[in-house]
């Protein structure tokens, strides 16, 4: 089958197009035809070695590429029920886990990974949803507990995250917040936050204060870590930040936090909970209270191009990926 694969760690010069054998599925797997692939943040890191201080992450090459996607079941193993061939199906890779990923025309993957596209849901929507889905809702839901009548603030809300978070929390019943460029305000307010302000202002954590009061949950999504945002919550409140899998990950308490009990916390996919999670976000679309991201398809052989525009930040929505015919 043909893939996006890498032989070592580095730039967008160590991907190519390569032909590698095609993997079967396991006990407990899914093979899946795929369709489009979802460009994340983390395909870019891989790629540069930033997985290589984790122990688990023990790659062989050629790897393939790709943290999510979306396609279509052409077998299962033994041992897997609920999802037949024929399914449409969106999925997260093991990628982290030195597990091949999703730019490629084959992937097989474990059936708790696995989630079932509705009606009057395109492939290439389902297709942005895994990474960016489940990290916005083990976010704000698993890590930071937020509840109906709560209020939340997403930090970099307009991209593929935030603006999932956007609606999950709304749709939850949670006063949402949100930080953004001035250009992206409207777009957020159409997801159902209340009110935005310009990531890049100064002081924007007592402006967020002064405007609206302090709140129970921040989700911060942003590149860099924004410690002065806990400024922004009550006493008891959480701290939760989405792990960019450098070194600012941890979230160690100060005088600050300690003082008014806060919780901060690292955010991340919770696996166990994967599948529960993504049949959540099908319904959620099949009621018609999800809505997609804005997305931008682009065919596989621009995956070089795609991940450096990721990595250069500041896009609203996702990129998806078109497979081979």
């Amino acid at each position: 089958m043909r893939a996006i694969a890498i032989e070592g760690f580095g730039g967008p010069e160590v991907m190519h197009v390569a032909e590698v054998s095609a993997p079967q599925p396991a006990h407990g797997e899914v093979a899946i035809r795929m369709a489009y692939a979802g460009v994340n943040p983390a395909d870019w890191k891989l790629r540069e070695g930033w997985l290589n201080h984790f122990e688990w992450f023990r790659p062989s090459f050629p790897f393939v590429l790709g943290y999510d996607g979306a396609g279509t079941i052409e077998s299962v193993g033994d041992g897997v029920s609920g999802l037949r061939p024929g399914d449409r199906v969106f999925a997260k890779s093991d990628q982290s886990f030195g597990r091949w990923g999703t730019f490629a025309e084959r992937l097989c993957i474990a059936a708790d990974m696995v989630g079932v596209v509705p009606d009057g849901m395109k492939l290439e929507e389902a297709a942005m949803l895994p990474v960016a889905g489940l990290t916005a809702w083990h976010g704000l839901f698993q890590h930071g507990g937020l509840e109906a009548d709560q209020s939340v603030f997403i930090n970099a809300g307009a991209g593929g995250v935030g603006s999932l978070a956007v609606q999950f929390a709304a749709h939850a019943g949670a006063r949402v917040l949100a930080s953004c460029s001035p250009g992206n305000a409207a777009y957020l307010e159409s997801l159902g936050a209340e009110r935005t302000f310009d990531y890049a202002a100064a002081n924007l954590a007592a402006t967020v204060v002064a405007q609206a009061g302090q709140l129970d949950l921040i989700l911060d999504g942003a590149a860099a870590p924004n410690r002065d945002l806990i400024a922004i919550l009550r006493p008891g409140g959480a701290y939760v930040r989405i792990p960019s899998l450098g070194p600012d990950d941890e979230v160690e308490p100060d005088a600050l936090a300690s003082e008014r009990g806060l919780r901060l916390v690292k955010g991340g996919i919770i696996r166990k909970e994967t599948r529960g999670a993504l049949a959540a976000m099908a319904a959620l679309f099949s009621q018609g209270r999800l809505k997609a991201p804005e997305i931008e398809v682009r065919p596989i052989v621009e995956a070089e191009d795609a991940l450096e525009r990721n990595k250069a930040g500041k896009q609203r929505g996702k990129v998806v990926l078109k497979i081979w015919e």
